[in-house]
């Protein structure tokens, strides 16, 4: 049965949340804490906020949890993020937002975004979208001394150029996994979970590897686990 946090979309297979359901009405890789009300996946060693799961198409819109602590005047991204490791994979539709700190220099004509609550008299801090842009401008990012990028939905350059960061940052990203045998199990008439962090359709008292109507040849031992999530 999916879950909530109290804030966000319902929880349910892949994913599972610690303490609401059982793990394995999801996938190992697929643990959900709940934050301030919120469901969270940790990520690079970062925290990120479910906005939406689609499930219909196996993706998920996700931000940043710093940009919802509302205490946080300088909501910035402190190291680069990666799905390495994980499960997911990325959409065609994001884009990196890249943060460069402690420059010597503004680009002269590159529109950036400046992170005004990083930068002082003589380190100055910004944001740009295009990396790559910069350097053909003939601005080195040697000026800076560091950079991270942090993943944002693209869309429309001139009305994300319209915004600051930090709303830039709250347009979240969307992360995809792949399919496995969950709908033809549910159409089966079976729930999906995982024993072993192997997929498993719960179906009236069996566990079959993929649906309800495989038959007695692919019935996974009975380890005797009702499946109520």
């Amino acid at each position: 049965m999916p879950r909530n946090c109290g804030n966000g979309p319902n929880i349910s297979y892949p994913f599972w949340i610690t303490n609401l359901h059982e793990s394995y009405c999801g996938q190992p890789n697929f643990e959900v804490t709940c934050n301030g009300g919120n469901p969270v996946v940790a990520i690079s060693d970062d925290d990120y906020v479910f906005e939406e799961i689609f499930y219909a198409n196996n993706s998920f819109l996700l931000a940043n949890s710093m940009v919802y602590d509302f205490e946080n005047t300088c909501p910035i991204p402190l190291q680069n993020f990666s799905i390495e490791g994980t499960p997911y994979n990325y959409s065609p539709s994001y884009v990196d937002l890249f943060f460069f700190y402690n420059c010597s220099a503004y680009p002269i004509k590159e529109p950036i975004y400046r992170v005004v609550c990083a930068s002082n008299d003589t380190d100055l801090s910004f944001a740009a979208l295009h990396k790559e842009v910069l350097e053909y401008e003939n601005y080195s990012i040697d000026l800076c001394n560091s950079w991270v990028n942090a993943p944002v939905e693209s869309g429309d350059i001139k009305k994300l150029l319209e915004m600051n960061f930090t709303d830039v940052l709250r347009r979240g990203f969307i992360l995809q996994w792949s399919e496995d045998y969950c709908s033809d199990c549910k159409r089966s008439g079976g729930n999906c979970g995982s024993i072993d962090s192997k997929f498993t359709c719960f179906c009236a008292n069996k566990q079959y590897f993929k649906t309800c109507e495989d038959g007695k040849y692919s019935e996974r031992p009975y380890l005797g686990i009702k499946y109520f999530s």
